[in-house]
């Protein structure tokens, strides 16, 4: 009797250091997916498992890391990167916009599980905060909330001490003080105002558990949280109007900050956020072009050293600094493209061999 291999490809691309060992004929492996131009360019394979929201190394042990993914749910490597095992098991959602890792137990984490859709209401969706605490085996879904892939900017949830705080895309800052209990957070006055915005970030002040910093889509906000309520307060004299994407503190001194404006590009404060100058010397190039400012990276050995990412822009669009900002420089390789096309993709220039591809 014939018999018939068959493969099974999955939506998510996978990296061959994820291939089990070939053993039998019977058993199933998976198998790296690659587009011609990944093949010529003689990569393993993968397209980063559809596309990757969320990483962070755990704080209490550099070589546990773990990523979030738009329809691939969580994956985990314990060699620092090197290689990696899905952890996705009974995770409830469809993939993470973004993910956090308890500080004193690498085990325990945190992702702001959605949908990952264009679509934002989807009747029966599974969206809110997924907790696991053994390393992403098994997952509680443990809150409702709304995480849209278009606010997905950064952080959505940061740990500040005891207490957790979550910043979904809509419906106000949420906390915990075990982890299992989200509620609401209770504000002084006229705070509510977080409740109405859709937030992109939040970030922990790195020396002091009161204070948490909120980007949204007018401004940015610092809350201080007293334990029994919060006060909101709007900050940043000097940016510009229209949203703020993505924060940035410098750990060792905590009062400078750099902030994503959008398409007017990176802004600094010396003064905790109360003021504001913008740093776009090197940036006129896709800031003129129309590209905004949306991802923001800094360096947790050297806070001078940063990298911007632009959207909406063709091309390399990935800019560092190693001197806080005061000059900018533009990658000059990002091995974007080989003979066959686009090797990582691009929603501007990639195509695909659908009847040749592997």
């Amino acid at each position: 009797m014939n018999k018939k291999i068959i493969l099974i490809i999955f939506p998510a691309f996978l990296l061959t250091s994820l291939c089990m060992p070939q053993t039998s004929p019977s058993q199933w492996q998976q198998v790296a997916k690659r587009t011609p131009a990944q093949k010529t360019a003689g990569l393993a394979g993968g397209e980063g498992w559809q596309m990757i929201f969320g990483l962070n190394y755990a704080p209490s042990n550099p070589h546990t890391v773990y990523i979030c993914t738009d329809t691939n749910q969580v994956w985990k490597s314990i060699d620092g990167g090197t290689s990696w095992r899905r952890k996705g098991g009974n995770y409830p959602a469809h993939g993470g916009a973004s993910l956090a890792v308890d500080p004193a137990n690498e085990n325990i984490l945190y992702v702001a599980g959605s949908v990952m859709g264009s679509w934002s209401d989807i009747t029966g969706a599974v969206e809110g905060i997924m907790r696991s605490t053994d390393g992403g085996d098994t997952w509680t879904w443990v809150k409702t909330a709304h995480f849209h892939r278009n606010y997905a900017r950064g952080q959505h949830i940061a740990f500040a001490g005891t207490n957790i705080y979550a910043a979904p895309s809509t419906g106000g800052v949420l906390k915990s003080t075990n982890g299992t209990a989200w509620n609401l957070l209770n504000k002084n006055g006229g705070g509510h105002v977080l409740d109405a915005l859709n937030l992109y970030n939040i970030k922990a002040h790195p020396s002091d558990n009161t204070i948490l910093f909120v980007s949204a889509t007018d401004g940015l906000y610092k809350i201080v949280d007293s334990g029994s309520s919060a006060t909101v307060t709007k900050i940043g004299a000097g940016l510009p109007s229209g949203s703020i994407y993505q924060v940035q503190i410098d750990r060792d001194t905590p009062n400078t900050m750099y902030v994503a404006a959008g398409t007017n590009g990176v802004y600094r404060s010396a003064d905790g956020g109360l003021h504001f100058s913008a740093r776009n010397n090197g940036l006129s190039s896709p800031i003129s072009s129309g590209g905004s400012a949306h991802f923001l990276g800094m360096s947790p050995a050297n806070a001078n050293r940063l990298f911007v990412t632009f959207k909406g822009i063709f091309g390399n669009h990935l800019y560092y600094t190693n001197d806080g900002g005061a000059s900018w420089t533009q990658t000059s390789n990002m091995d974007e493209q080989n003979a066959d096309g686009w090797v990582a993709g691009s929603i501007f220039g990639w195509r695909a061999n659908l009847s040749g591809t592997d």
